[in-house]
C-alpha cells in the first residue's frame, strides 16, 4: 500500500495545478505525510532505512529555518505554506532513496508515464485544446476560474497542466535529459521506439515558447559535454562557447528579444536586491515575496507574485544561511551523483539538476510542487542509497519524523477544514445571507486562526466587508474596523487592508486616523497612484476641519 501510494504520487502531481485548485497542495501533503509512517509500520521490503546523507542534512536545515522564519515572517501562513512543502520535498527525497532497486523502476515509469501525458496534452492544447477551452469558460463564466488561468488561456502558447508556459518548460527540461538516457539503457529493439517520448516533450518544450526554458536545456546538455571533455579540450570548448555567445549578442535581432524578455524580470531582481539589502540576515519569511514586492518595487512596474529568479527570492525571503542551504543542498546532491556507480543514469540526472539551475535564474521553479517535487523524486534515483550501515533499531533519524508528522497532519486538517467554511460563506455571501456567511467565516477563523490567506482567501478582510454592506452606521463600521485591524496584524503588507481602515475614519470624519491608515498603507506600496491621491484629499479635509474649529 505505501509503495503504491508513493508511486502513485509521483505519477500524479504533475497533472494537477496549485494555482487552479489551491488547496490541492495540502491534499497532497495530507496523503505524502502519512508514507513514512506506513512505511515504518509496514516494514516494508523495499524498505531499507540508512543513515542521512549530507544533501538531506542540509535540506533539514533548510526546513528547520522555514520553522523558525514564522517568529518573524510577514505572514505566517504563508511561512507554513512554504514549511510544509519543503517538508514534502523532504519526504519524497527520503523515501524514494531508500527504496529498493526493483521498485526503483516503479517510479522511474510512474515519472515517464506521467512526463507523456503533460506532452500530449500540451501539443493538444496548442492545436486544438485552447480554443474549445476558452468557448467553454465563456460559457460556464470567467469569473469563476483562477485568473492566472485565465490570464494564460488567452495567450498562444502550450501550458499543459501547469497555467504557466515558463513553469511547463522548467518540468519538461528536467525530463527532457531524464527519459533520453534510458535511450542507451533499453535494448535495440525497442530503442528506436523509446525515441517517441522525448520527442514529444522537445515538441511540448517548443511550443510552449519559452526561450529561458529552451536556452537552460542548450546550456545543460553544453555544461555535461564540457564535464566528459579533459582539460585540454575543456579550454577549446569554453573559448568556442564564449565566441558563440558573442557573436548571438552582436546581432540586434536576438538582443532586442533578450531585452523584451528579460526587461520586466530586471525589475523583480532589482526590487530583490533591495529586499536583500534590508533584511540581509532573516529575510521577510519564507513565502512572503509577493506581499512585500510592492513596497520595493520601481514606480510603473506591474506587480508580480515571484522574483522569476529562484535564487533572489530565496535569499530575499529567508536571509543568507537560507540562500547558502538551499545552495548547498545542489551542491552535495551533484557531487552524489558524480560518484554514482551507474554513470550513464547520472549523468542524465546530472544534466536535469543543471537545466533547473540554469532556468532558476530567470523562472520560480523551485516553487512549482509540479517540477520540485519531481526533481526531487529523480535525484535520489541517481546517487542510490547510503553507503554507510543500516541504522540499528530505534533508528534517531526517525525522531524527525515522530515530531513533524502529527503536527503537518493535523495543521493540514485544519487548512482544508478551514478553507471549506469559507468556501460555505462564499455562497451564502452570493446568495445575500450575510448572517450565515459571517457564521462559517468565524468558524473558519476559529479552526485555522492564522489563515488571512489561504487559497488567496481573508477572513477578517471578508468579514469587515460584510458588515460594510450591512449598511451604513456607526455599529457596523466600528464592527468593520474591528475585523481590518485583525487583517492588518496577520498581514501587514497588504496595502488595501490599511486603505479600507483609512476610508472608514474618513466616513466617522476622523481625518487623523484616516491620514495615520493611508500612510502605512503607502509604507506599504509608495508606487500606487490611488493611494496618493486619497492622502491628499484627507489632507485637504484635514485643514477644512482644523480651520473650522
Amino acid at each position: 500500500m505505501a509503495s503504491g501510494l508513493l508511486a502513485l504520487l509521483i505519477f500524479l502531481r504533475p497533472l494537477y495545478s496549485a494555482l487552479v485548485y489551491p488547496i490541492s497542495n495540502q491534499h497532497y501533503l495530507l496523503v505524502l505525510s502519512i508514507l513514512p509512517l506506513l512505511f515504518l509500520v509496514k516494514k516494508s521490503k523495499i524498505w531499507e532505512p540508512h543513515r542521512l546523507s549530507r544533501e538531506e542534512w542540509t535540506w533539514v536545515g533548510f526546513t528547520v529555518w522555514t520553522g523558525i522564519a514564522l517568529l518573524w515572517a510577514v505572514n505566517r501562513h504563508s511561512t507554513l505554506m512554504q514549511l510544509e512543502l519543503s517538508l514534502s520535498y523532504f519526504y519524497m527525497y527520503f523515501l524514494v532513496k531508500r527504496t529498493s532497486p526493483s521498485f526503483r523502476r516503479i517510479i522511474i515509469w510512474a515519472v515517464i508515464i506521467s512526463s507523456i501525458w503533460v506532452s500530449i496534452y500540451a501539443i493538444y492544447q496548442y492545436f486544438w485544446g485552447l480554443e474549445e477551452t476558452r468557448k467553454m469558460v465563456e460559457m460556464i463564466g470567467v469569473e469563476r476560474f483562477s485568473p492566472d488561468f485565465i490570464t494564460r488561456l488567452y495567450t498562444n502558447r502550450a501550458f499543459s497542466t501547469f497555467v504557466y508556459p515558463n513553469a511547463l518548460a522548467g518540468y519538461l527540461i528536467i525530463l527532457i535529459p531524464f527519459t533520453s538516457i534510458f535511450f542507451f539503457k533499453i535494448k535495440k529493439p525497442l530503442r528506436y521506439l523509446y525515441l517517441i517520448i522525448p520527442s514529444l516533450q522537445i515538441t511540448a518544450l517548443v511550443l510552449s515558447k519559452s526561450k529561458g526554458g529552451i536556452l537552460s536545456l542548450v546550456l545543460s546538455l553544453l555544461i555535461l559535454f564540457w564535464l566528459l571533455l579533459n582539460r585540454k579540450w575543456r579550454l577549446y570548448a569554453t573559448t568556442i562557447i564564449i565566441l558563440v555567445l558573442l557573436i548571438a549578442i552582436s546581432f540586434p535581432v536576438l538582443r532586442k528579444n533578450a531585452e523584451n524578455s528579460f526587461g520586466v524580470r530586471v525589475s523583480y531582481w532589482k526590487a530583490a536586491a533591495r529586499m536583500i539589502k534590508a533584511k540581509p540576515l532573516t529575510g521577510f519569511g519564507p513565502g512572503d515575496f509577493a506581499r512585500v514586492f510592492p513596497r520595493f518595487k520601481e514606480a510603473g512596474r506591474e506587480d508580480t507574485k515571484m522574483a522569476h529568479n529562484n535564487y533572489l527570492q530565496v535569499f530575499s525571503e529567508g536571509g543568507i544561511l537560507y540562500f547558502l542551504l538551499f545552495v548547498s543542498f545542489f551542491y552535495f546532491a551533484l557531487k552524489n551523483l558524480h560518484l554514482s556507480k551507474d554513470k550513464t543514469l547520472s549523468l542524465g540526472i546530472q544534466t536535469a539538476v543543471f537545466a533547473f539551475l540554469i532556468h532558476s535564474l530567470v523562472d520560480f521553479d523551485f516553487y512549482v510542487p509540479g517540477i520540485t517535487l519531481i526533481l526531487f523524486s529523480i535525484i535520489p534515483l541517481g546517487i542510490g542509497q547510503s553507503p554507510s550501515k543500516k541504522e540499528p533499531s530505534p533508528k534517531p533519524y526517525l525522531y524527525p519524523f515522530i515530531f513533524l508528522l502529527p503536527l503537518v497532519f493535523i495543521i493540514t486538517l485544519k487548512i482544508i477544514w478551514a478553507d471549506a467554511y469559507y468556501k460555505e460563506a462564499l455562497y451564502e455571501m452570493n446568495k445575500g445571507n450575510i448572517k450565515k456567511a459571517e457564521y462559517s467565516l468565524r468558524k473558519g477563523i476559529k479552526i485555522y486562526p492564522w489563515g488571512e490567506d489561504i487559497s488567496q482567501i481573508n477572513y477578517h478582510f471578508r468579514l469587515g466587508e460584510l458588515y460594510m454592506r450591512e449598511g451604513e452606521n456607526a455599529e457596523n463600521r466600528n464592527r468593520a474596523i474591528t475585523e481590518f485591524q485583525h487583517a492588518t496584524k496577520l498581514d501587514p503588507y497588504r496595502f488595501f487592508y490599511w486603505e479600507r481602515l483609512s476610508l472608514l475614519y474618513t466616513l466617522k470624519n476622523d481625518y487623523k486616523s484616516a491620514l495615520k491608515y493611508i500612510e502605512r498603507a503607502l509604507y506599504c506600496y509608495p508606487s500606487h497612484p490611488r493611494l496618493k491621491k486619497e492622502k491628499e484629499e484627507i489632507l485637504n479635509k484635514l485643514n477644512l476641519q482644523e480651520i473650522r474649529q
